[in-house]
């Protein structure tokens, strides 16, 4: 998790700067959310779109496969929940 939160904080923080340049009043985007939404047309995507998404900085590209890996995982996990039951 701490490899999703890092990659995810300086992507939100990046995207902020370009979002907002000089004027970071009233700015309100879920990092994550852009992030999963990417990576699910990134991995869908064919021909020029897929090409010019693969020529992303690297630091944004690894968020959106750690977000998409992550993700994945939880849909999972909340499909198959695991029932723990501890007697003391």
């Amino acid at each position: 998790m701490d490899s999703l939160t890092e990659a995810n904080g300086n992507f939100g923080l990046n995207l902020l700067k370009n979002l907002g340049g000089s004027n970071l009043e009233n700015i309100f985007f879920s990092p994550l959310s852009i992030s999963l939404a990417l990576a699910m047309v990134y991995k869908r995507a064919k021909g020029s779109t897929a090409a010019q998404m693969a020529q992303v900085p690297q630091a944004v590209s690894q968020t959106i496969h750690v977000a998409l890996n992550l993700y994945i995982e939880m849909i999972f996990c909340i499909s198959n929940p695991k029932v723990i039951v501890a007697f003391t």
